[in-house]
């Protein structure tokens, strides 16, 4: 469901949508104990988000910091 999702979005171009489902990726991947592989989802968000020239949404930054601190 999440490769449709992902597909999908980067037909339409949703740059935001994408971000934040590499977001939700690595809340689940960080809990699953790939703590190294959420890290990088979560710096490719905030990638998209910054080249889009908007701010991360600030439930989005808890989520992230959140999945930071995740000891799987």
């Amino acid at each position: 469901m999440l490769q449709e999702s992902r597909r999908i979005l980067r037909d339409l171009d949703d740059r935001l949508g994408i971000a934040d489902d590499l977001a939700r990726l690595a809340r689940t991947l960080a809990v699953a104990g790939r703590a190294e592989t959420a890290i990088r989802l979560v710096s490719c968000s905030d990638a998209l988000y910054e080249e889009t020239g908007r701010s991360v949404p600030s439930w989005t930054a808890k989520r992230n910091e959140e999945t930071l601190t995740v000891q799987g």
